[in-house]
């Protein structure tokens, strides 16, 4: 995954001018595989290998929402749903309606959950037999837009980001 999604990683970073993350799951946590910055990026203190609670973020999200539900159940029984701001997810059923949509629309939506001000945009990135391997997305600073914004480009670029390295690696 790593080695695949390199390219499309510098270019959704380029297209969008943001910061480009790439993440997996491990243990139940959020786990940033690979990261770019745009020109106008912000400049988190992110690195590969960073972790963060799984379901703070759009990146974790796309990833829950691709999972087994058993495995959701035990994530949240061994992690929990702890808060990071005010809007965080830290209730199961708004969790699991939040993957439902995430499933439904194809892209998770985090509008502050784990840093205030900051919103993200992911992307699940699947085999051909459906089997969740990471997410892509792109996250800015809320102020740089109107809090819609964030849902007139970005959806559209990590969703053909993700498709295109899911064709790389299932073909």
């Amino acid at each position: 995954l790593y080695t695949i999604a390199g390219q499309e990683l510098e270019s959704l970073a380029s297209k969008s001018g943001e910061l480009a993350t790439l993440t997996v799951e491990e243990h139940g946590r959020s786990v940033c595989l690979a990261i770019e910055r745009g020109h106008q990026a912000v400049t988190l203190d992110v690195y590969p290998g960073y972790r963060r609670p799984i379901h703070l973020t759009a990146h974790g999200k796309a990833i829950l929402a691709h999972l087994p539900v058993e495995r959701v159940d035990e994530i949240v029984e061994r992690h929990g749903l702890t808060a990071a701001t005010a809007q965080s997810v830290t209730d199961r059923q708004q969790l699991q309606s939040q993957l439902a949509t995430v499933r439904d629309q194809g892209y998770a939506v985090d509008k502050g959950a784990y840093i205030d001000s900051l919103q993200c945009v992911a992307a699940p990135i699947q085999s051909d037999d459906a089997e969740i391997m990471g997410a892509i997305g792109i996250s800015s600073p809320a102020s740089r837009s109107d809090s819609d914004d964030i849902l007139d480009d970005h959806p559209e670029l990590v969703q053909s980001s993700a498709n295109i390295i899911q064709i790389n690696i299932n073909h």
